[in-house]
Formats: C-alpha cells, sequence, structure tokens
C-alpha cells in the first residue's frame, strides 16, 4: 500500500504533513514556522499540536511530496528519515527563486522502525533557512 507524506516548506509560513493511511481517515501534523531573531539564522518548524506519525507497514514505500517557497540564495532541498538501525537521505540541488516549487520523493523498503523525517532548505552558503519535522512509524 503506497502512504503519502506531504511536506511544505514555506519560510514564515505553515509546514503541514498531510498522511492519507485511507481515504476516510488521513492523520495531518501540522507545524508553525517561527520567524528568529538575528542573529539566528535558521527557521525552525516547532509542532502546534501532538501529532500521531504515519504508519506504514514493513517494508514501507513512501511518497513525499515536498512544496517550497526557495528565495534567491536557495541551494539545496534535503529530505532525510532515521531510526536507530537505519537512514535514508534525498538531496536536490536547486537554482534559486526560480526553483521548481513541488518535489517529489518515493522511498522504498523501509525496515520496521520509528523514524523522524526531517525537511530542510538550505543555502548556499550552508545555512539552513527552513526546518520542519515528523515522525514515520513503520511496523511488521
Amino acid at each position: 500500500m503506497r502512504q503519502l507524506l506531504h511536506f511544505a516548506l514555506w519560510i514564515g509560513l505553515v509546514a503541514v504533513f498531510a498522511a492519507p493511511l485511507a481515504a476516510t481517515n488521513p492523520i495531518a501534523l501540522q507545524l508553525q514556522l517561527q520567524q528568529p531573531e538575528p542573529p539566528i539564522v535558521t527557521r525552525v518548524a516547532e509542532p502546534r499540536v501532538t501529532p500521531a506519525p504515519l504508519v506504514v507497514q514493513s517494508p514501507g514505500t513512501v511518497e513525499i511530496e515536498i512544496k517550497i517557497k526557495p528565495t534567491a540564495d536557495t541551494e539545496e532541498l534535503r529530505i532525510t528519515a532515521e531510526s536507530g538501525n537505519h537512514y535514508r537521505s534525498s538531496t536536490i540541488w536547486l537554482t534559486g527563486a526560480e526553483s521548481q516549487k513541488v518535489h517529489t520523493f518515493e522511498w522504498h523498503g523501509f525496515p520496521a522502525g520509528e523514524y523522524e523525517v526531517v525537511g530542510e532548505l538550505i543555502a548556499s552558503s550552508g545555512r539552513r533557512e527552513v526546518v520542519v519535522r515528523g515522525a514515520l512509524r513503520v511496523v511488521e
């Protein structure tokens, strides 16, 4: 069964993870991005609600759709999923503000475990412009 995890990385706006488990039972995790005070340069998403993780059957296939609002300095989009025993990462190189706004990743074969899923927009200086976090649970 294919599961969907949606990220929206909007600087200063709301990031939403949506995980339809069945057509009638979606789970949503909503995160609010905080505006930093200088000299902090990273906008880190903090949960507004206690979310339920996306749950998939092992070996899981997860499709991740990420919507971004890049800046002129945005160079990289990185998505990672990490548990105690498994790590998965994908990176897309961007072309600043003209970059495509929607990106899709499909990951196959997740072993059972609890994963932290992190989406990041990274500037050409290496500074993280936006960071959002979510959870993924893969069950036997």
